[in-house]
């Protein structure tokens, strides 16, 4: 991975966002790439209902705004945009603006 190549922590944050108290927000030296797999869950409907998705959009805010923080999302694009849909968090705060999409496909 490019950014543990070059100095960052590798942070795998495997609970729910809302109930990780590795990053406060606090202005650290220390360089951290946080990684959230699938970071709506096996249940979109269920993140979206039990508001961690102001959890996720505050968690993107404060990394955002520390230059030595970075943080990968990765999510199928049909739950992403399904999600988006119905929070209104993720359309305010425009989580698309720094998305990236990677396409997989089968060679012949």
């Amino acid at each position: 991975m490019y950014y543990v190549a070059n100095g960052f922590e590798f942070c795998d944050i495997e609970e729910s966002i809302s109930k990780r108290k590795t990053y406060s927000g606090k202005k650290e030296k220390k360089k951290i790439i946080f990684y959230c797999d699938d970071f709506l869950g096996s249940n979109m409907y269920d993140a979206i209902s039990n508001k961690r998705d102001s959890h996720i959009v505050k968690f993107i805010d404060r990394i955002k705004n520390d230059k030595v923080k970075k943080f990968i999302l990765t999510s199928r694009t049909n739950i992403l945009t399904k999600a988006i849909s119905l929070s209104h968090q993720f359309q305010n705060h425009k989580i698309r603006d720094d998305e990236f999409l990677l396409r997989i496909e089968k060679s012949i």
